[in-house]
């Protein structure tokens, strides 16, 4: 397979399976060809970007909920710039919250997309161009 072939790969980490449903089908909407590797714990993430856990690719995008069990989004995302092989992986922070201050901690932190989780569907199913407009020319056209 080439390069140019390849499937885009995305982390998504968030412990709402109906909000990763809705990611999916945003990504499937906006007719992005990419794999979905799914960690719903903020333990979890905290092992995987700390490279405790099972190794996986390094993904093209981390979308990154803020509020998890365990570990926060702040705190994963933290481990992710202190961990060379995260640190330049672009994350998209998908949360509930709509504070100025979360939105200016993730801006310090280099997130290249604060989104507050849309209440309707259909505005959430719009995130899937926003997405693959953060993918850019990595984003493949299913």
């Amino acid at each position: 397979m080439s390069q140019a072939a390849k499937k885009s790969r995305i982390l998504l980490i968030d412990d709402s399976p109906e909000d990763a449903d809705l990611i999916r089908i945003a990504l499937r909407g906006a007719k992005i060809d990419c794999d979905v590797n799914i960690i719903d714990d903020g333990a979890n993430a905290m092992a995987l970007v700390r490279g405790k856990a099972k190794k996986v690719d390094v993904p093209d995008l981390a979308i990154l909920d803020l509020n998890l069990p365990k570990y926060d989004g702040f705190e994963i995302l933290a481990a992710m710039r202190s961990n060379p092989v995260f640190s330049k992986v672009p994350v998209a922070v998908m949360s509930s919250s709509a504070s100025e201050r979360d939105k200016e901690r993730a801006a310090e932190m280099g997130v290249a997309q604060f989104i507050i989780k849309p209440a309707e569907l259909k505005e959430f199913l719009e995130t899937g161009m926003i997405i693959k407009s953060l993918l850019g020319d990595q984003a493949q056209v299913a």
